[in-house]
């Protein structure tokens, strides 16, 4: 663009209507004016058509118009401006002389041309109406470049969507534009899309390309070109950078979960046969996006219980709004990967009940958001992160029937908000950490049947939170039990001691826990007799007291 050329011409008032030459003649209803109208109506649910209507209302009626940009948001007003006359015909033409320029057709020019971002979007625009037939793209749309070199673009674009999601978008590329935002139906490299006059929003969006020759006025007549004011480019360009920046994290979210699609093997009951672009991936089955100022990020991830087979992408770790992960009881093997540490706002991790093998990622205790982690029921094997204590929200944690090995992280007691504390059925060994006795809002605490050894900790059975004690088929060993068990563990529901080695009589004080459900104390070394006050205990459905020396 010439600047000069252009400030003289917004210098000079707008020519009166009865000074105009009387047309050559009138412009036909082209195909190319078909086009023009088709994007316009399919960019209706993204693209304010009361804007675009503003801009077309402030052209005089007998000027072609040149659609130079529309703001995205259904709700954005564009500032009202001062639009500048058009350049006389001479002037038309002689910029139109020289953007062919001497060496002859500027076609052949672009070849070594990168693509700017307007001919990009144009070309995102085109491709719901010319994918595939790119000679016709280029001489009837995007009459800036050859046939080949958009045939070019769109395998380099398919090649991006493909890659995209290991980039996460930190690479900059004009590929990771995916839709044509607010240029919907900018016309590059002198093109001019057909104006109507007169037409409201409410026309424009209710009518179909069947329907437009009959319902919509035909273009007038002139060859005047519409340039919008500075300022006006310049907000478009601020709206333009952000839709930019929201079409970057939707499809990263987009390509993330089709990534994970591509790595399930199985899927007996087609569970993610709506995955695809027929619809927005916010409606795909399992997947929710619930967050109220990001409402295009998907927040929930839910496939339980559908028989997947396959392994869990990392590129979930690209889902950094995902509040729930919830893949349970289905057939996930491989090892986590430490990408999930990346789900910062992650709450609940539910991965029980699969075939993961490997160790817990330390990673993981980078989700500081954490309530509920769960993968029970898998093949890990490792120690138990110490880094654990790091996720100070946490409040359930179940990581039974594994091989863990090692010990439990004496660092658990540092979690003030957990309540429940679940590690049965691994290989873990030691002693029961002295620690655990901060925990004073623990309702389960279950660590049997591991190779744990040494007493029980005495302040353990002072945590009057606890209503399941589940500490069976280990190496602990005690002389007795306390006197006042029942009394400081009045909420205790259910008590499982047995295969340890305890000894001593068996406190009557028991009978104070009223709410006591199953007491198992088989196979230890009880002596004494069965304390007849326990029979108050209204509730008790089991007693099992076998493989003892009670009389």
């Amino acid at each position: 663009m010439h600047h000069d050329g252009y400030a003289a011409a917004a210098a000079a008032p707008p020519p009166a209507l009865a000074a105009s030459p009387e047309p050559e003649q009138e412009p036909k209803w082209t195909r190319r004016d078909d086009k023009f109208l088709e994007l316009l109506l399919f960019t209706r649910n993204t693209v304010s058509l009361r804007v675009a209507s503003g801009i077309i209302v402030l052209t005089p009626p007998v000027w072609d118009m040149e659609i130079a940009a529309m703001a995205v948001a259904a709700e954005e007003v564009v500032p009202e401006a001062v639009v500048p006359a058009a350049p006389p015909v001479a002037a038309r033409k002689n910029s139109a002389e020289r953007a062919v320029g001497a060496g002859g057709d500027k076609r052949n020019k672009k070849a070594a041309e990168k693509w700017t971002e307007d001919e990009h979007r144009l070309f995102l625009a085109g491709l719901p109406f010319y994918r595939g037939n790119w000679n016709a793209m280029s001489r009837e749309y995007l009459t800036s470049r050859t046939a080949s070199q958009i045939a070019s673009h769109y395998q380099k674009y398919r090649n991006r969507e493909k890659q995209r999601e290991h980039d996460n978008c930190k690479r900059a590329s004009i590929h990771d534009i995916t839709e044509p935002g607010i240029a919907a139906a900018f016309a590059v490299s002198g093109g001019k899309a057909a104006a109507w006059k007169g037409k409201t929003p409410e026309l424009l969006a209710g009518v179909s390309s069947l329907e437009k020759r009959n319902q919509l006025q035909k273009p007038i007549a002139g060859t005047m070109e519409l340039k919008l004011a500075p300022h006006v480019l310049f907000i478009i360009a601020a709206l333009s950078s952000e839709s930019h920046k929201a079409t970057c994290s939707t499809e990263t979210d987009r390509l993330s979960l089709l990534d994970f699609k591509n790595s399930i093997s199985s899927d007996p009951h087609a569970t993610l046969a709506s995955w695809n672009d027929s619809i927005h991936f916010c409606k795909w089955e399992g997947i929710s996006c619930d967050s109220a100022k990001h409402p295009r990020r998907a927040t929930t991830l839910y496939l339980a219980g559908q028989g997947l087979i396959g392994h869990i992408s990392p590129s979930l770790g690209n889902l950094t709004f995902l509040a729930m992960l919830n893949l349970s009881q289905n057939g996930f093997s491989g090892a986590l990967h430490p990408s999930l540490g990346h789900l910062n706002q992650l709450k609940f991790l539910v991965l029980g009940n699969n075939s993961l093998q490997g160790r817990i990622p330390n990673e993981l205790t980078n989700c500081t958001s954490l309530r509920a982690v769960d993968l029970s029921s898998n093949q890990l094997v490792g120690e138990i992160p110490v880094e654990i204590a790091s996720l100070s929200e946490l409040a359930s944690l179940d990581l039974s029937q594994n091989n863990l090995t090692g010990g439990i992280p004496s660092s658990l007691g540092n979690i003030s908000t957990l309540s429940e504390l679940i590690t049965t059925e691994n290989q873990l060994e030691g002693r029961i950490p002295e620690k655990l006795k901060w925990l004073h809002r623990l309702t389960l605490l279950a660590l049997g049947r591991n190779k744990l050894s040494g007493p029980i900790p005495q302040s353990i059975f002072n945590l009057s939170s606890l209503e399941i004690i589940s500490l069976e088929s280990n190496y602990l060993s005690m002389p007795y039990l306390p006197t006042d068990l029942g009394t400081t563990l009045h909420n205790l529901q259910r008590l499982y001691l047995d295969y340890n080695q305890i000894g001593g009589v068996i406190p009557p004080s028991l009978s104070n826990a009223s709410r006591l459900v199953d007491i198992n104390f088989s196979s230890n070394y009880f002596v004494g007799h069965v304390p007849i006050i326990l029979g108050v205990l209204g509730k008790l459905s089991w007693l099992n007291l076998e493989f003892n020396q009670i009389d």
